[in-house]
């Protein structure tokens, strides 16, 4: 069986019982740069914000040709994506002994009804013990 569109032959499968298999060579991928630049940024950002050093080492094996700066390259997107919140402060209440200190949550309303009917429920957790 051929497959054609537009007058011209795109794939051709052959038979076997009630299956067509897929008549054709398994193609090697390969990478290949069309455009030359020797902006080192640019290559930062197309090869997905690698380290410096690992472009540096592409541009000594001839993969990337591109001029090294003197000075270390300044990207955005890399210093906001290594940075971190500041973890919340620790609670000033000390809790010596049960229901000193108890957190609560409401939640609800549920589409689907409990088994005992219900919409919503609460959570009440005891801070010295943790038990809910």
């Amino acid at each position: 069986m051929v497959v054609s569109k537009g007058g011209k032959e795109v794939m051709e499968a052959g038979r076997r019982g009630s299956l067509y298999y897929l008549l054709a060579e398994v193609q090697v991928p390969m990478a290949q740069v069309n455009s030359v630049t020797s902006d080192v940024r640019l290559w930062h950002m197309r090869l997905g914000h690698p380290a410096e050093g690992s472009i540096k080492e592409l541009v000594r094996k001839g993969v990337v040709q591109a001029q090294l700066d003197k000075q270390p390259l300044q990207c955005e997107e890399c210093v906001l994506g290594k940075s971190k919140k500041l973890s919340f402060p620790k609670g000033k209440h000390l809790s010596t002994q049960p229901l000193d200190y108890a957190h609560s949550d409401l939640w609800g309303h549920a589409q689907v009804n409990s088994i005992g009917g219900g919409k919503s429920y609460m959570t009440i957790i005891d801070d010295f013990s943790r038990k809910i």
